[in-house]
Parts: structure tokens; sequence; C-alpha cells
């Protein structure tokens, strides 16, 4: 856009952003000629991915927030060798509490328990689809059958414990030992520390007590087995989940509540957590429709451009973002991606960056309605300026746009590299929606666009209203983000989970936090030695701090040494090959799930095993202890690494280990995230100030965003990780458009103060981004509704992300350039040749002077002399310059040159041409008006229907022109069908030509006179356009004085020209001067002034231009020889008309040539088309129908009017009528 006073010549962009204009005009231009079949392709695939996406299910990532390098993957992918799994088994907690929150240990409340039980493992089937079988736990379980016989063994022992005797008095079996954590039966012990949780053991025990423990508050029981191979994931999951559900839907009791923990239930919840978003997703599309249409409709009517379409691009500018995140979700599919619940943002993100880049584009498109009206001087635009105006606002947003995309893109993608596999998802899902969304936003919503200018060119006017904001955050509340795992924060309030999560820290955690070490090469257990390093294994485990101790740990080789004892083996010694033997018997059975023996022939051998052991203490429920318990362990495990290759394992250790990593890797992402954006504004700005001030803009707002989020009770976790990253993604939209328009008018226009360049940057983005900002927080603020925490924490980001980056973009950036520009202007010095300040002082007339400067400067003047100067605007303010004698300097050598310019004739005329062309500038009616005239209340009220001022009040309105205005009523709608029918290939339709000789109505010719003319094949054919002549014109043209000349005196009593130097003289200069230089041959001619006045009264000025050349050149009316030197058209059709009225009319040739009267007459009458010499409702009509037939209408009207008025002219002087004002 250049500013009609900036006379410096515009510097160039960096090639990179010079190769993106020119391809983004090529794209403006194939939108616009192909903009319904982009429209429709991109619906099709749109429909078509809506489609694939409803038909997929939802599911959250195995250990989704765990980091791929976490150390709890590796030990994950142990366990489930050791179990020759490939993949995760069946793995469920059942909690148990009482309803009346009292202990657990009562007889009907164990009954109901076990009677719990034996449903979950002989009633509940697992379905295999593979093998189409239906087994129930009990049948399909392989070395975790007797998993829970403890609780059953207790509740066993509890019956049987006291019997009545034959006298009738109970008496307590003594070889029942009820105890906690080691209950005996029957010479046999077992552990019930890892089943019963919220133990409080009684203080004194007597002989009536049936056990120690006083009160429990949870009894848990396990459902776990390995993977069968015919098993699938889903299988496994299914089950899990059929679990669960039995419980919540069908499971009752009096009694006991009962809760079961699955990974698979727990990823269904997380699902329904991101489902239960997707409501809420419709509210924040209607209010941001609703915000939407209200600004946009505010803005396009304060800028008089509002119609109905305009709701049809602010609803589809919000519905574009929709169509590129369904899109996504199927490609997300198609490439074998999860379809992840914490997705479920990604529309609600793309919305938001979407609907911002459409404003931009909405408020480019109005820009170039404004200026193109400007330019035009006139309110309507045709069909032909959709091209131009779609590549304007391609070229103007679409670099801005690519620029804002590629730095989300790249931020998400490098958040990407070092983030657990769910936030991997969330950062590339959130990359590929932004990149098709960028990809729909320059096609397909251009292609809206289109459509709708196509639709709405011929209305409205210009005007703009604009506004700042204020202020940034600071960095104190990052110091105090803490690290907090809650689940509340992945589940919808109400879930079973966060219940079970509840008792699980209360009751389970702090009583018996569980490890399992996998010892993967046990070595010999024959060997005296290698079976002692095994024990130390054990007991050094039991051994670390927080430990329950012997008790709580389950280790198979205990119970084989008393297997040994009992069959009267060696006690020193160990003999492996009895180990299959001792796994037959009954109570050792439980044992099978813990080893894995590799049988040949006659030998067993142990290939590995684990066991298990148990670690209290309520500070256990803090997570970053248990992150220390597990280091604990780890670290333990490593120094027997070498020798048994020990591996630990913890159900908690994927979640633990994001306490060690979150830290970095968020900060990591952030700061490579960071420094990629300063990469990706280099490419675009390409200038160490633009990308110095975008980058801080940026930094500064996520420092305001993290610390604002923790003043706001939001700590560190996986979903603030994802939010960080989407923060600096985001953060750069606003001031990146706002930084990449301040370079390029600054680029465009070098002599702008900052003032001004930030005048211009406010103008072009503050409005549209403003819209952007709080349509966002419309958009997301629907989230608030549901509680749920990756809601909530969403919806804080954007809104603190929102305010920060319009206070960064619409006041901070602005006044950082001009501290920068201030700086440098008072510090650095710029050199220019002399010769370019005598072009910065007269750049209209550089080619004409460049002459006497050369032939009369002094000798000691050198062409390359350079001087120091301060600002390309101001170039002699002595307060900017560092050097007075700089200055005495310069001045002296300007006094020169002004003096050695003025010596020649020439270059006076410049100057008055100049003046003149300054007269007609934007200013030059306030100037230079000092004309007398009624003002205009009075000279409304004095005006007749075609906008001529009559002074003495008397408007004549006879019954013929009431007809007239009647009949013309009468046939607009006719005339209506037939502008849209029109075909501009085709030659005028005979009933175009019997409808035009009836007369066209007046508000109609502005559309049917440059048909007729074929000013659309003039335009196209050009090799320069209006501008690129009008431009050159204004310089080179010497006709100017005497264009200037006959404006002062053409219809002068018409509104529209009755001001000096007003719009519509100001249009006619313009057109006339162009036409001087266009056409040399003819150059200007007086009688031109008329008719380009009169085609002004109905088209604007770049019409007119090309209507007056098709006059001249198009044989048809070939006014070229009626306009240039010596007349050849014009003395041609004179001969012709004498002898006409000789041969016809020879009284009145008789009467001519005796009264001597020359023919002159006939040029007033025909070089404008009897326009002042006939009633102007007359002429219009002459008009209509010479541009329909062509100049032999002339001669045909001007014969005519002879013979019907033959009878007067021949009783009266022939010449003073002919040459008086009117033909009545």
């Amino acid at each position: 856009m250049i500013h009609p006073n900036s006379n410096s010549k515009p510097k160039e962009h960096f090639i990179f952003v010079r190769l993106l204009h020119s391809g983004f005009e090529s794209l403006g231009i194939f939108i616009s000629k192909y903009y319904c079949w982009c429209a429709i392709i991109s619906f099709l695939i749109t429909l078509t991915c809506i489609l694939h996406v409803i038909s997929t299910s939802r599911t959250a990532i195995p250990y989704g927030y765990t980091p791929s390098n976490a150390r709890s993957r590796d030990e994950i992918q142990v366990f489930e060798q050791f179990f020759n799994q490939e993949g995760r088994g069946v793995t469920i907690f059942i909690m148990i509490i009482a309803k009346d929150n009292k202990t657990m240990i009562r007889k009907e409340y164990l009954e109901e328990t076990v009677d719990l039980l034996d449903v979950l493992e002989n009633n509940i089937t697992f379905e295999n689809p593979t093998q189409l079988s239906h087994k129930p736990f009990s049948q399909f379980c392989i070395g975790f059958c007797e998993i829970n016989q403890p609780v059953r063994q207790f509740y066993n022992g509890f019956q049987i414990l006291w019997k009545e005797s034959e006298n009738g008095e109970q008496t307590k079996d003594l070889r029942v030992n009820l105890t906690y954590p080691m209950t005996e039966m029957f010479g046999r012990k077992f552990t019930i520390g890892q089943n019963f949780f919220g133990v409080r053991l009684k203080s004194n025990l007597n002989e009536s007590d049936s056990t120690n423990i006083e009160f429990t508050k949870m009894i848990i029981l396990q459902i776990r087995a390995e993977k069968h191979s015919s098993w699938s994931l889903k299988d496994i999951e299914s089950y899990e989940i059929k679990i669960s559900k039995y419980l919540v839907d069908n499971f009752t009791s009096d009694r006991i509540n009962a809760m079961a923990v699955s990974q698979a239930y727990m990823q269904s919840e997380m699902t329904a957590t991101g489902l239960e978003m997707e409501p809420f997703l419709i509210a924040g599309f209607i209010l941001m429709c609703l915000f939407t249409v209200i600004t946009t409709y505010i803005s396009s009517t304060i800028a008089r451009q509002f119609t109905l379409y305009k709701i049809l691009l602010s609803i589809t500018a919000c519905i574009v973002p929709l169509m590129s995140t369904a899109t996504t979700f199927s490609l997300i599919v198609l490439f074998g991606a999860p379809f992840s619940p914490i997705l479920a943002i990604t529309p609600f993100l793309i919305l938001a960056i979407g609907v911002d880049d459409c404003f931009l584009m909405i408020h480019a498109q109005q820009r170039f309605v404004k200026i193109k009206r400007k330019k035009l001087n006139s309110d309507y635009l045709r069909a032909e300026d959709v091209c131009e105006c779609i590549a304007f606002v391609c070229v103007e947003t679409g670099p801005s746009i690519l620029l804002s995309a590629f730095t989300n893109i790249l931020a998400f993608c490098v958040g990407s590299i070092t983030s657990p596999p769910e936030i991997q998802l969330f950062c590339l899902g959130n990359a590929l929606a932004i990149f098709i969304d960028t990809i729909y936003q320059v096609t397909l919503y251009a292609a809206i666009l289109a459509f709708v200018c196509v639709q709405e060119f011929n209305c409205a006017d210009e005007t703009c209203v604009d506004n700042f904001m204020n202020k940034f955050t600071q960095k104190l509340g990052i110091v105090s983000l803490q690290i907090d795992l809650n689940p509340h924060k992945f589940f919808l309030p109400g879930s079973q989970m966060l219940d079970a999560h509840y008792y699980k820290n209360e009751y389970i955690v702090p009583n018996m936090t569980p490890v399992m070490v996998f010892v993967n090469k046990p070595g010999n257990l024959s060997d005296p030695e290698n079976a002692k390093q095994l024990y130390n294994i054990v007991e050094a485990f039991e051994h670390l701090p927080s430990a329950i101790g012997k008790d709580s740990t389950r280790f198979f080789l205990r119970d084989f040494e008393e297997y040994n004892l009992a069959m009267g083996e060696d006690p020193e010694r160990i003999n492996e090959n009895d180990l299959d033997e001792f796994l037959k018997w009954p109570e050792y059975t439980f044992w099978k799930g813990f080893v894995k023996l590799n049988k040949t022939n006659d030998t067993t051998k142990l290939n590995a095993f684990f066991f298990s052991t148990g670690y209290h203490g309520e500070h256990l429920k803090k997570l970053n202890e248990r992150a220390l318990l597990l280091e604990s362990w780890r670290n333990l495990s490593d120094f027997y690494k070498s020798n048994f290759d020990v591996t630990v394992y913890n159900d908690d250790a994927p979640v633990l280990d994001l306490i060690e990593v979150i830290p970095s890797v968020t900060w990591q992402s952030a700061v490579v995230t960071f420094m990629s954006m300063g990469f990706v504004v280099f490419w675009f700005l390409y200038d160490k100030k633009a990308i110095a001030i975008a980058s801080t803009s940026i930094f500064f707002i996520c420092l305001g965003v993290v610390g604002g989020l923790n003043w706001w009770g939001v700590d560190l976790d996986p979903i603030m990780m994802a939010i960080i990253i989407m923060t600096i993604g985001f953060s750069v939209d606003m001031p990146s458009h706002v930084a990449f328009h301040y370079h390029k008018i600054s680029l465009e226009h070098p002599s702008f103060s900052s003032k001004q360049i930030s005048e211009y940057t406010i103008h072009a983005v503050a409005f549209p981004i403003i819209q952007a900002g709080f349509s966002t927080i419309a958009c997301v603020i629907s989230l608030l509704w549901v509680k749920l925490y990756m809601g909530e924490v969403f919806v804080k980001s954007m809104t603190l992300c929102v305010i920060l980056s319009l206070l960064q973009g619409l006041l901070i950036i602005p006044i950082m350039y001009w501290l920068l520009d201030e700086k440098i202007s008072m510090c650095g010095k710029r050199i220019r040749p002399v010769q370019d300040i005598f072009k910065m002082s007269n750049a209209n007339i550089e080619n004409t002077i460049a002459s006497p400067i050369a032939t009369n400067k002094k000798d000691d003047i050198d062409p390359d002399y350079t001087i120091d100067v301060d600002k390309e605007t101001d170039i002699l303010d002595s307060d900017s310059c560092s050097d007075s004698n700089d200055i005495a300097g310069l001045e002296s050598d300007l006094d020169y040159i002004s003096e050695s310019v003025t010596l020649d004739p020439r270059y006076k005329d410049l100057l008055e041409n100049e003046e003149i062309v300054k007269r007609y500038g934007e200013d030059g009616r306030e100037i230079y008006d000092d004309e007398e005239w009624i003002n205009d209340l009075e000279a409304v009220k004095v005006t007749d229907r075609f906008g001529f001022v009559h002074k003495d009040g008397n408007i004549i309105e006879t019954s013929e022109l009431e007809k007239e205005k009647k009949t013309e009523l009468s046939r607009e709608w006719k005339w209506i069908d037939m502008i849209k029918e029109y075909d501009k290939s085709s030659k005028i339709p005979k009933k175009w030509r019997d409808r035009i000789w009836k007369g066209i109505p007046n508000k109609f010719r502005f559309q049917v006179w440059p048909k007729i003319l074929n000013v659309d094949k003039y335009k196209k054919t050009s090799p320069y356009t209006y501008a690129q002549i009008l431009e050159r014109a204004l310089v080179t043209c010497t006709d100017i004085k005497q264009i200037d000349l006959d404006i002062n005196r053409t219809y002068r009593d018409h509104i529209a020209f009755k001001k000096r130097y007003d719009l519509k003289q100001k249009c006619l200069f313009n057109v006339l001067t162009a036409y001087a230089i266009y056409n040399t041959e003819v150059g200007y001619c007086q009688g031109m002034s008329q008719i380009a006045a009169l085609f002004l009264m109905y088209m604007n000025e770049e019409d007119v231009f090309w209507c007056l050349h098709s006059l001249l050149v198009d044989p048809k009316w070939g006014m070229h020889g009626f306009f240039i030197p010596g007349f050849p058209s014009l003395m041609r059709y004179m001969d012709h008309f004498n002898k006409l009225v000789e041969t016809n009319i020879k009284s009145l040739h008789k009467h001519i040539e005796s009264e001597g009267i020359p023919t002159v007459y006939l040029t007033k009458w025909w070089f404008g088309c009897f326009l002042d010499r006939v009633p102007f409702n007359m002429a219009l009509r002459l008009w209509d129908v010479f541009l329909l037939e062509g100049t032999g209408i002339l001669v045909a009207t001007g014969f005519t009017i002879l013979k019907m008025h033959k009878s007067k002219f021949l009783f009266i002087c022939v010449g003073l009528y002919l040459n008086s004002r009117n033909i009545e």
C-alpha cells in the first residue's frame, strides 16, 4: 500500500519475502478465478474426514505422560518379558471399604468380600474372539491364581477360630493365629500386609481377642494374569473395563463399597474427560460466531462496507478452523496414532488461531475496498476488481499468516522432541492442524472471500476505527512453581478414579508401598555362595529406609528352604532340581507366578524370579518422597545389576519419573522452541531490530503466562508442559503480525517517522487482532462450565496469553520501535549523496532537472560528496544533526543547487505544474477554495435530479419530465434482468438496442455505458494500469496549465463540479492529465473536458479514462480524428453534412449561404455530442444512442434539427440561433 504523500523510494524486501509476495499474488489470482472449485473440493475432503473421525473411538496412550526415555519404561519391559508377554497382561486392583466407615474385620464384611471375589474369579468372563472362548479368571490365570488366597484364608480362619466345646463354652483354636502382618494357619505362615490397609493394631491383647487388628480401613483384591499370545490389547482392555463396569453398575451391597482400578478403566475415564469438553466446543463456537459477527458488523458498518455477506464471512471464519481440525484428526488416525483425549483441546486452539487469520483477511479486504474507492473516486467497485482484491489480500496477509503458522508449527514440533508420548501427540497433532488450517485459510477462506467480493462489489464506502490496550506481567510467579500430579487434573469430578486415588493415597501408600524386584540372572541355586548373594539382595531391600522388613517380603527361597527341611534335605545346600516338585505342592503353588523355570529332560533350571517387599510411612503420601524411594530402589538394583541383572518395578514408576523429567523437559522444550521462533522470524523479517523486538516480546509473554498461571494456582504438571509449549507458539501470532507490518511499512516508506509507521501498522492490524484476541476468549470461556482441570488451565493460559499479546502488540512493541528509532537517530549517522537530497525535495522532477544540475554546478562540488543526515523526512533540522559545520556546508550546497536550477526556464514551468498538481492534492480544496458560492445546504434545495444547481431557485419540472421519471421507474426491473444476463463475449443483443433507443434509466448508465464502450477489454489489454499512467502524467504532462483552465469553466453549475479543486474536479484533472500523455498523438484538446465530466457524473475515475480512450480509438466512434491537429474527421463530416443539407433542404442551405454563416457551429455541436446545446435530459438520450450507434448519429441528429426547425431558421438570424445555448 503506497501512501499518497510518500515520495521516498521504497526499499526492497528480503528476497524470501519477495518470493512469498509473488507466490501469494499468483495464488490469489488463481483462487479468484476458480473459487467455486476450491470451496467444493475443500468441503468434500472435510466431509469425508468428518465421517472418518465419527467412526473412530477415542483411546489414550498407555503410560502416555511418561517420557519415552524414562527408566520406568525399561522396567515395564522387563516385567512383561518375565511373564513371556508381548505387551501388558490383566492387572486390576479392587478396593473394598465398609459403607459405615468402620473396620472391615467383621464376619459379615469379610464374607461379602470373599463372595465378591468368587464372583469376579468365576462369573465374569474374558472374551477371546480369536479362540472364540469365554473363560473366567479362575480358568485363564497361570501364575497369579492364588494371589488373593491371604484374604480367603484369613476369612476361613476367622470362621474356625472359635469353636464350641462339649460343655458349650467358646474355645480358641490354637492352630489359627490371625495376626498382622504375618498370619499363621495350621503351621503355615503367610502375609496379609499386601491385602489389608489402613490397619490399626491393638495395644494390649487378651485371650478373647480374635486378632491383633483393631481397625482395617480397606481390603485389596487383585485380578492379575499374564498375557496369552492370542490376546489382543483390546481384549484385555475390554475385560478390565468389564470388571470396573460390573462394580459400578451391577454390584450392590448394604455393607461394602468396591472400586476397581485398572489401566484400561483409567484411560476410559480420561477419554470421558476429553469427551466432556466436546459439547462445550459447540457453545464456544456459538459464542465466537456471535462475537465475530458483531465485531465484523461494527468494523464494516463504520467503514460503510457492511452487507449481509459479511455475516457469511464471519460465520465461515469460525467454521474453516473446525474443518481443518476434522481433517487433522482423520489424518492422525490414518497415520496410525491413537485418537487421544488430550486432542480435545485442539479444536479450541485452532479455532482461536484460525479466526485470527480470518480477521486479518477480512480487514485487508476492507482496506483494499477503501484504497480502491479512493483511487477510483467511486463508491462502486466492479466484478473485475475481485481478482486484484484477492491477490491484494493474499499478498498483504499471506506472509504474516505464514510467519504465524510456521512459528506455531515449529514451536509444537520442537516441543514434541523431548516430551512424553501423550504430549508429543498433542504437539504434533496441533502442528499438523495449524498446517492444514493455514492451507484452508489461503485457499478455502480466500475462495469464500472471493465469492463474497463478487457478490458485494458495488456497495458501501470507506473509513475505519481502531484502539489501543496496556501492559505485561512480570517474572516473580515463575520461581515458585511446584510439581503437582494430582489425579483431579485428569478426571472429571465424581469419577470413581478420584475416590480410588484418595483411598490409595490415604490407606495403601503409607501402609504398604510395594516394589517388585526382578532377578533376571539368578545363577546356580545349588551354589551356597550364589544363594547367599541372593539373600543379600533381598535383605538389602528390606533394610532400606522406610522398609517394613521381612514380614512384608514375598521371597520363594525362604519357603523352598522350609520345604527342603520338611523333605529331609541338607539345609546348607539347595537342590535346584527340586523346584518343580516344590511348586506342585498346594501350599506352594502360589510361587509359580514368581519364578521362570527351564525344564530339560530330568533337570530344572531357574532362569529368573522376582520378589516383592513393602515400605511404609506417612511421608510417602507425597510424590517427591516416593520418587526418592524409587531412586533408592534403582540405585540398589544398579549395584547388583552386573552380576544378577536386577531390575525394579513399581506401578507408580511412570508417574514418579515425571517428577524428575517435567522441569528439565519443560524448560528444554521452551528454550529450544523460543530459539526456533527467532529463527523463523529471522527469515520473514531479516532485520535485527525486528527480530530482537519480536523475540523479546514473545519471551515476556511466555514469562507472564507461566508466572500468571502460578499465581492463579496452577502447578507444573504434564498439562502445564503442553500449555507452555502451546503458549510459546500462540504468543507469536500477535507480536509477529505487528512486527511484520511495522517492518514492511518501514521498507516501503523509508521516509516515514516512527510515529507514522506506528499509525499505519496499528491501522492495518489493531482491529483484527483485537477481534481475534477477544473472540479466542469468547470461544474458550465455555470450558469453565466443565469442572475439569485441563479445561480450566487452558482457559486461564489462553486468557493470559491473549491479554499479554494484545498489550505487547499494541502498546509495548510500538514503544520499543519508537525508543530504538529515536536512539538510532540521536546517535547514528546515515550517509546519502547530495543528489539523493535533491531527489527527496524534488522527486517528481528528477529527470527533468538532471541536465541543469550537471551543466551549472560549480567545479568544487563533487557529485559523490556525502553528508551526515539525521532523518530522511527532515534533512535540514539542525537540532537533529550532530555537527553544525555539516549543516553550514549543506545549506551552502543546497543554495547553489537551487540558484542553478532556477536559471532554466523549464524549471519555472515545472514548478507551476507542480503547484497546480499540489492544489488538486488531498487538502487542495481547503487551501484554495476561495469561491464565493451558495453553501451546500442551499445548493441542495435548488438542485435538479441530474445535479445541476439553479441559483435562481427555478427548477423546471414539466409534465414531460415527470412522465419521463415515471417511465424510467417502470423500466428498472427490466434493466436489472438484462444487466444480469449480459454476456461480454457476444454483440449487443437486439433487446438492448431497442430499450437503449427508448432511453436508459438514469441510475443504470454507470453500468451500461462502460459495457457498450468495451472498457474491460482496454483494461486487460493495456500494458499499463491507470494508476501507473497517472503517476507518470502528474510529473511529465505539459498540458497541466491548460487543463486546469478548462476545468475551471466546465459544468461549474453542477453540484459535483461547483467547488474549485474539490473531489470531482480532482478526478477530472487526473483523467485529462493521464490521457494527455497516454495518447500522445492527440494530447489534450479542449472539447475533452466536457465529455470526461459527463462520464464522471456516472462513473469512477479509472472507468472514465478508458471510456474516453474507447471513444477516440474505436472505429465505431472514431473521435480520434475530431481532436488531432487539423481535425480531419470533423472536416470530412462537415463536408458530408453540407452536401446532405444542400441536397435535401435547399432553401435553408441558400439562406445560410446568403447570410454568410460558416459551418463552424457544427464544431460546437459535434465535439461534445450536443452537450450544452440541448436540454441535459435530451443530451443524455442523444448520448445513449450515440454510444449505441456510433458517430453517424451526429450527422443524423444535426440534419434532423435543421429540418425540424427549418421555418424558424428562415425568418431569424440563423447564426445567432445556431450558436444559442439551448435548442428547444
